[in-house]
């Protein structure tokens, strides 16, 4: 169990680093302008933005981390798949206890999946409203990409 403990944790440190890090050095200069205290600027700039872009790898992880505990019973730790060798062993009915160890996974696994979709598509709805929202503050201004009067979107523009 310290074994897997310490493997997702170095996996889930290197990707809230990376996270934290990939939010562009203008975001930090913006709140710096604004005034914000360095710990103000990650708590209000910085962290949302991170913990957006670190929700499927972090999903992924907690997701290997219940399949990869599994592996424990290679070691001899009494778990769901070593208890469920022992049954196989003693009885000679493997597929009815293999197809119970994998419905319990499944009925693990498959939620957390579920969970994390829905995460990652809350946080892609909310990215696509403030980024209306910023084009409505700008009423008035037209972007240089936007679509002319009777102009086609599948219409190739040289």
């Amino acid at each position: 169990i310290l074994t897997l403990s310490l493997n997702s944790g170095a996996f889930l440190s290197e990707i809230f680093r990376g996270g934290i890090v990939s939010i562009a050095s203008g975001q930090r200069a913006a709140a710096h302008v604004l005034g914000l205290s360095t710990l103000k600027t990650l708590r209000f700039v910085v962290l949302p933005q991170a913990l957006r872009r670190v929700l499927p790898a972090t999903a992924n992880v907690f997701i290997s981390l219940i399949k990869d505990s599994s592996l424990l019973s290679v070691i001899a730790i009494s778990e769901l798949t070593y208890m469920t060798q022992t049954e196989v062993a003693r009885t000679f009915r493997p597929l009815e206890f293999y197809t119970a160890v994998a419905v319990v996974y499944f009925v693990v696994t498959y939620p957390l999946s579920l969970g994390s979709k829905a995460l990652e598509r809350r946080c892609q709805a909310h990215l696509i409203t403030a980024a209306r929202d910023r084009l409505d503050t700008r009423a008035g201004q037209q972007a240089p990409f936007a679509l002319q009067a009777g102009d086609r979107e599948d219409r190739h523009i040289p």
